[in-house]
């Protein structure tokens, strides 16, 4: 897709259940016509049973559904320290900026990495180039939300999930990637679900990160099930 959305979402759809979708809804609602959910669903579920990578964009000349096959994922992840400085045009809204994003993955995947950074000028951390960052403590997590952040649709459920285990769900504008390293880290996003940060690279070289797929109330496993529990039948 280029850059010519208006807002997009895109999500992995597997035998017609989608995770967080009222979270995708209110990303696209403000830009939709009247009667447009229904139709989307409609062309949602004619893409019958198995796994896709559905893109849902909504453009000048109306809204496109695009079946994509799913593809290969991971639940662990190396992410690219380094980073990139944040110069989205419409940062808080996912579809004009899609192009630039990908550009910026290819620079990470260059170096070696699943995923890079955004970053501001102060060199703390917008966000995950496709993904929110969720810093995991004990009993505690932190959402990484700047004023530039795109708003999550899989940290919604996360954050729900987390705090009906009792764990308590903050968030902070002003972290940086040294200290992301110190910590267990999950990336969230409508695609993957949940990844553990498993390493970084840095302008050093490689190093591990602090173990993350354990982390939580019930490990990688106990939130990914979570969110696959309370998805919804499109």
């Amino acid at each position: 897709m280029s850059d010519g959305a208006q807002v997009a979402t895109s999500f992995r759809m597997v035998d017609g259940r989608v995770r967080c979708w009222g979270a995708h809804m209110d990303r696209l609602i403000p830009f939709l016509p009247d009667g447009a959910e229904s139709r989307i669903r409609s062309e949602l579920r004619a893409a019958g049973p198995g796994a896709f990578n559905p893109l849902v964009s909504v453009r000048s000349n109306g809204v496109e559904v695009l079946i994509r096959p799913d593809r290969e994922l991971s639940d662990r992840v190396t992410v690219d320290a380094v980073g990139h400085r944040d110069l989205r045009r419409s940062p808080t809204v996912k579809g004009p900026d899609i192009g630039w994003l990908a550009d910026r993955l290819a620079e990470s995947r260059g170096r070696g990495a699943g995923e890079g950074l955004l970053l501001d000028d102060s060199c703390h951390v917008v966000e995950a180039v496709y993904s929110a960052v969720l810093v995991l403590g004990r009993g505690r997590a932190t959402l990484i939300r700047h004023p530039r952040s795109l708003e999550s649709t899989t940290a919604a459920g996360i954050s729900e999930y987390l705090r009906s285990a009792g764990w308590t769900v903050t968030d902070r504008a002003d972290i940086t990637p040294r200290e992301l390293m110190d910590s267990p880290i999950w990336l969230l996003n409508a695609f993957s679900g949940v990844r553990a940060v498993s390493g970084w690279i840095t302008a050093a070289g490689a190093v591990a990160a602090p173990e993350a797929v354990t982390a939580g109330p019930e490990g990688l496993g106990g939130a990914g099930a979570w969110l696959w529990e309370n998805a919804t039948e499109i």
